[in-house]
């Protein structure tokens, strides 16, 4: 490597750790919540409302369960639930690409099969979303758990499901309907209604809906998550046109302030996804705030920071139930791939889940223009060569092509700077005792020798938001997953081919030969003789195949291929006579 690329590495490295380091949560101000019954969430430990803190938890795990457990004590229900037999789950399918299964007794979506997607290259089933112990769109009540009747379905077809369900001792009947559209993927439309039969209103003010649960994928994270995040809430607030996320690593840092806070969130949607699946609510009105928690995954496999699976409500509206009146809510939910075309149909930003526009700790539309290209161009030159890993080779070539005059030029200019450096530190040595006067004859150097000193460093600056937004690009795009490449089956992974037993070292060979092409790279550019410069490119070599090495495989394999490039047009230049070492 050249001095230029030390500086610009250097600085990319400093990107990458403000962009992937861990921020706090700021929660906005409190709003839309009614501040006497927020208090008594805050005060009442008694109380069957949510738990802030570490009981979140276990209160969010004993809510979508309660339903179906009887009290000891007779329950009274509505005479038309009266003695109905339990209603068997029914299955609503809409085309060739997902299914969803509703438990009437539960109340909720319990699987959702998306059937375009495998588990796994080995498990050919397809993926699986939902859970019995916490069905999808299911409601409860967090002051007082409501118990339910049997349900009764009132109508029932390929593509809608309605049910119905008494409140145990009250007049109150609870109507859910499902609709999904064969023409918009993924897509389910959810209405929900209470009817009050009592003589007296009745008055609900921290109803909650289930959004999700979403098991780890375990895919490869790499620096700082630089491979992307495996579990995350996504909230959309009312005032704000970018998510706020909170991942599974900080939700598990929550206390009780944290908890009190997101309750008295004011949101547009809500998203609980994994790496490569999402889970998306969104209501016609807004919610007034959401619970989020984690639940304990029993398993032996996963690693300990991958034993606890993600979950998501929203609460509902307030309502005040007139007698012989009833209260309606209309929600949208997408269950599916997170693919920016199908998510940009949500509306609302929806598509922002994947962070295409991430620069740093901001969003910019033009990253995200950056961003959509590259995403466009591999999903076309994968068309053409039906191979992802040959997409990735060919955009890299396609992109350095491109910065090709910037580097030629940034490469002449950066050696003209290092030819003058002997009579630069002469002049440092002269005029050491008199700075302005060094300036200024340094200066006079550089305007003798025609040479600009900023010049060979802006024009690689110039790369850096491509650089970011390829790894916005090979993070997030669902269409790398379980795509292979040589002996790499999945490029969303690691490209291990085994594990040395001691230590459980992977060995990944991309990421190995990356290492290669760094080192290779930083002997055929000849840096200063300097020993320290040469102990420091050395480190940086190292640091990066450090960094590295855990990513999947298409971003080593990108870096890889980016290194090779680098240094054939070093030699091309060389050669050419307009770098003389």
């Amino acid at each position: 490597m050249e001095k230029n690329d030390i500086i610009i590495v250097g600085l990319c490295i400093t990107l990458l750790f403000l962009w992937f380091a861990k921020r706090p949560l700021t929660p906005p101000p409190p709003q839309s919540v009614n501040q006497k019954t927020a208090e008594s969430q805050q005060s009442s430990p008694d109380k069957t409302a949510i738990e802030f803190g570490k009981e979140l938890g276990d209160s969010i795990l004993e809510q979508d369960q309660v339903s179906t457990q009887l009290s000891e004590s007779k329950s009274i229900y509505h005479s038309d639930y009266l003695n109905l037999d339990p209603s068997p789950d029914v299955q609503l399918n809409a085309n060739s690409e997902f299914s969803i299964t509703i438990n009437p007794q539960l109340g909720g979506i319990t699987d959702v099969i998306l059937l375009k997607f495998q588990k796994d290259k080995e498990n050919k089933a397809s993926i699986h979303l939902g859970n019995e112990s916490h069905p999808i769109h299911s409601i409860q009540n967090m002051d007082y758990p409501w118990q339910f009747s049997n349900a009764k379905i009132e109508s029932q077809s390929d593509q809608h499901v309605s049910i119905s369900r008494s409140i145990a001792n009250t007049q109150l009947i609870m109507s859910q309907t499902w609709e999904i559209d064969p023409l918009n993927s993924y897509e389910i439309k959810y209405h929900v209604s209470i009817k009050n039969f009592g003589e007296t209103s009745a008055d609900f003010e921290n109803i909650v809906i289930n959004c999700g649960m979403m098991d780890p994928l375990d895919t490869a994270k790499g620096f700082m998550g630089a491979g992307g995040q495996d579990q995350k809430i996504d909230v959309l607030l009312v005032d704000s046109d970018s998510p706020k996320t909170v991942d599974i690593n900080k939700l598990k840092k929550f206390d009780e302030d944290d908890h009190f806070e997101a309750s008295r969130w004011r949101v547009k949607w809500i998203a609980i996804q994994n790496k490569y699946f999402i889970s998306l609510l969104s209501s016609e009105s807004e919610f007034p705030g959401c619970t989020m928690a984690t639940e304990n995954i029993e398993t032996t496999t996963r690693k300990k920071d991958n034993q606890k699976s993600i979950i998501g409500q929203t609460f509902l509206s307030p309502a005040s139930i007139s007698s012989k009146q009833s209260k309606e809510w209309n929600f949208n939910a997408f269950i599916g791939p997170k693919q920016y075309s199908l998510l940009k149909n949500q509306g609302n930003n929806a598509e922002s889940v994947l962070q295409f526009d991430l620069f740093l700790l901001f969003h910019f539309d033009w990253v995200k223009g950056i961003s959509l290209g590259i995403l466009w161009g591999m999903n076309q030159l994968e068309k053409i060569f039906h191979n992802y890993g040959l997409a990735i080779i060919v955009i890299t070539i396609i992109i350095r092509g491109i910065f090709w005059p910037i580097t030629h030029k940034s490469t002449v200019w950066s050696k003209q700077m290092q030819k003058i450096q002997p009579l630069a530190q002469k002049i440092r040595e002269k005029y050491k005792s008199d700075p302005q006067k060094m300036q200024q004859k340094t200066m006079e150097l550089y305007r003798e020798h025609k040479i600009n000193p900023v010049a060979g460093c802006l024009p690689m600056l110039l790369q850096v938001p491509v650089f970011f937004s390829l790894f916005n690009v090979f993070r997030s795009a669902i269409e790398l997953r379980q795509a292979s490449f040589l002996w790499a089956t999945d490029l969303s992974k690691q490209d291990t081919i085994f594990i040395i037993p001691i230590g459980d070292i992977p060995i990944n060979p991309l990421a190995l030969l990356m290492g290669v092409t760094m080192f290779l790279q930083q002997k055929t550019m000849p840096t200063s003789p300097d020993p320290m410069q040469q102990k420091v490119m050395m480190f940086m070599t190292v640091f990066f195949v450090i960094m590295l090495y855990p990513m999947p495989s298409g971003l080593t394999l990108y870096w890889t291929i980016n290194q090779i490039i680098s240094i054939v047009q070093y030699r091309i230049t060389h050669n050419m006579g307009a770098v003389k070492v």
